[in-house]
């Protein structure tokens, strides 16, 4: 069984990058960047860090897109029946032991996705029948899946509920779960270019028109 780091970055957040890879120290092999054009990150400048650099050429903040490039890449070449995928924010910093405690507690819950617990001292577990809040789901800047069930992110969902929409999709083939002391920090409120912003308001319809449900 193995567990893989995957995180999106562009170039000119390659410092973040650094300082989330030596907070988290995992093994390099299991490391993978996803960086983009025209601003991509260059093998030279993580090569102490993570050991597998791939590319998306897809224009603008597609994080659908940056995310399945490198769960798709993880799929080619995992050897292990079971594995975890973690994703995280390039800024969002945590310690030797924020993997290692998340995949204990997916794997001995049995969960299909797991989080980061910010908000109360007791690991949360939900099914597809409760109801999603902005408190009760798994923040979108760090979530780990258990690769073998095949999850995607879907592309139609651009940056805002992206994370929301996997969640969902987890939800239904089995529980999903947060749990507090991780050591991953909460990361502030973002700046949405006026780009994302509009693509925010479109893709909440997407979800509520593929769930029937607001996304919290």
């Amino acid at each position: 069984m193995s567990t893989w780091l995957l995180i999106p970055c562009q170039r000119a957040r390659l410092g973040m990058l650094e300082d989330t890879l030596m907070s988290l120290q995992h093994p390099r092999e299991h490391v993978v960047i996803v960086t983009t054009m025209p601003d991509r990150i260059l093998p030279s400048d993580v090569f102490d860090l993570a050991g597998n650099l791939q590319i998306s050429d897809v224009e603008g903040q597609r994080i659908s897109t940056w995310w399945n490039t490198g769960i798709d890449y993880i799929r080619d070449v995992n050897t292990d029946p079971e594995y975890e995928i973690c994703a995280v924010s390039s800024d969002c910093a945590g310690n030797p032991y924020s993997i290692p405690r998340m995949r204990e507690f997916l794997r001995s819950n049995d969960l299909i996705m797991a989080g980061p617990n910010y908000h109360t001292d007791q690991p949360q577990i939900f099914t597809a029948d409760d109801t999603r809040t902005v408190l009760e789901r798994v923040p979108g800047a760090c979530w780990m899946i258990r690769g073998e069930t095949g999850l995607r992110l879907d592309e139609q969902f651009r940056w805002w509920y992206t994370d929301d929409d996997l969640e969902m999709q987890a939800r239904q083939l089995g529980p999903v779960g947060i749990i507090p002391d991780t050591g991953f920090q909460p990361l502030p409120d973002s700046y949405l270019s006026e780009t994302v912003a509009v693509w925010a308001v479109e893709d909440r319809q997407k979800f509520i028109d593929k769930w029937r449900v607001q996304p919290w």
